[in-house]
């Protein structure tokens, strides 16, 4: 009953539509007069054909429905969030070295729910439908999430190659990785946000943000580094540390300065206060070193906050907010194309992603079909002919025409807008004709 009651009121949600089979070419239609004289016979073998069909087409709105982008999405949205919490009870709780305990059940359903999951991203590169194994890579890889799945993937096989193979001194570092793998599939349940008409675009104005984000640091780059440079030779010339150590007093006080963290007393060289400057000392590790005071020191530091503090960050303000703007009034077109993504990714999902079995039954069809070369019957592709895909092009021009017919609005005089305006006419007229 639990199975079924879904199926009852499919119809009523709206998930998917079935047709209705009730046709004349079942039913005998009533104003039909060869009816009267129909034997009794020939209405029993109709009524048999009838129940027959009725019973097969009953028995299809099970898979139908399981089978419905929507049910595969919303099934997927609950286990996934149940395997983050498994993910994270195991390395919160549970997480020992082979030599001091065994992997627990969580860990081990962890290892099979993931491998499930790379399989399935695995399918989703080899699938045929997109021709050539590199047209499959090219079209693979424009989608930022995929190749965030990849890395997340091979970072939990590394995180499990460390939890096997490095023993108690060094399970730190197995533990840091599992960290972050867990971390990553948390923020990779942002891509179920894509269904909701707000969250969506938000989502991708995130992507952008950062993507602005990365040229702010690139300019501020330049700045960490050079008055890094400026205050290590002032304060401490002729350094002795290692490279390692020197890099990391270079980027250590401007890059905490512009979060507020000044450290005055280190830049007029008031700390530390039990220092000295004798270079045998401070070489062996037996006292720190002592910084050289200038009265020059502050007013560096003074000139970094200002280009740092006020126009590098006032610069990335205002980018933030011309990114927003941007996303914000397509926001609309962006959930839409989202939503298609969602569903055309959906559609060759399985109905369970956890389940092996299915992923190796698709496999060996997927060999038997590179194999026997079979047709595609895509529902996402359609086939035109030369007169419709001809008319198919006049219609899109039409509408790009008109795009950019918004757009250069106050260039109304330029030869481009003169072109799009003589051929309009024949443009509308054929989008006329089509509809």
């Amino acid at each position: 009953m639990t199975v079924l009651l879904p199926v009852l009121i499919i119809q009523k949600i709206g998930f998917i539509t079935i047709a209705n089979y009730n046709s004349s070419r079942i039913k005998p239609s009533q104003n039909n007069t060869a009816t009267d004289g129909m034997t009794e016979k020939k209405k029993t073998t109709q009524e048999t054909k009838a129940q027959k069909i009725t019973s097969w087409i009953q028995k299809t709105r099970v898979y139908l429905f399981y089978d419905a982008p929507i049910v595969k999405f919303l099934f997927y949205l609950v286990t996934y969030l149940a395997f983050v919490v498994i993910f994270s009870i195991f390395v919160l709780t549970d997480l020992h070295p082979l030599s001091e305990k065994t992997p627990s059940v969580f860990e081990y359903m962890t290892w099979l729910w993931t491998l499930s999951l790379a399989i399935e991203e695995i399918r989703q590169i080899a699938q045929p439908s997109k021709g050539s194994f590199q047209r499959n890579i090219v079209f693979w890889a424009k989608n930022v999430w995929n190749i965030f799945d990849m890395l997340m993937y091979l970072l939990f096989f590394v995180s499990v190659m460390a939890r096997c193979l490095l023993i108690s001194d060094e399970f730190y570092y197995a533990r840091l990785a599992y960290a972050i793998t867990l971390a990553m599939f948390i923020f990779r349940t942002m891509h179920f946000f894509f269904v909701a008409r707000y969250l969506g675009p938000k989502v991708v104005m995130i992507g952008r943000l950062i993507g602005d984000l990365a040229f702010f640091f690139a300019l501020f780059a330049l700045f960490v580094f050079s008055f890094g440079i400026m205050y290590q030779a002032i304060l401490f010339p002729n350094s002795l540390l290692s490279p390692w150590e020197l890099f990391k007093d270079l980027i250590y006080l401007p890059y905490w300065q512009m979060y507020g963290e000044l450290n005055l007393e280190r830049i007029e060289g008031e700390e530390p206060s039990k220092c000295t400057s004798n270079p045998v000392l401070y070489a062996n590790g037996t006292m720190p070193r002592c910084a050289q005071k200038s009265q020059f020191n502050s007013l560096i530091l003074a000139i970094y906050l200002v280009l740092t503090n006020i126009v590098l960050v006032n610069l990335l303000i205002a980018m933030f907010s011309r990114t927003f703007e941007k996303v914000e009034d397509n926001a609309e077109t962006i959930w839409k194309f989202n939503r298609y993504a969602l569903v055309y990714e959906y559609y060759d999902r399985p109905m369970s992603q956890y389940l092996i079995v299915i992923h190796l039954t698709r496999i060996i069809v997927l060999c038997c079909y590179n194999l026997w070369t079979l047709p595609d019957d895509s529902p996402f592709e359609s086939t035109f002919d030369d007169v419709e895909r001809r008319k198919l092009h006049i219609v899109e021009s039409r509408a790009l025409l008109k795009i950019k017919g918004k757009q250069d609005a106050s260039n109304t005089e330029t030869d481009g807008k003169d072109k799009s305006a003589n051929n309009q006419p024949d443009i509308d007229e054929v989008y006329e004709e089509i509809l």
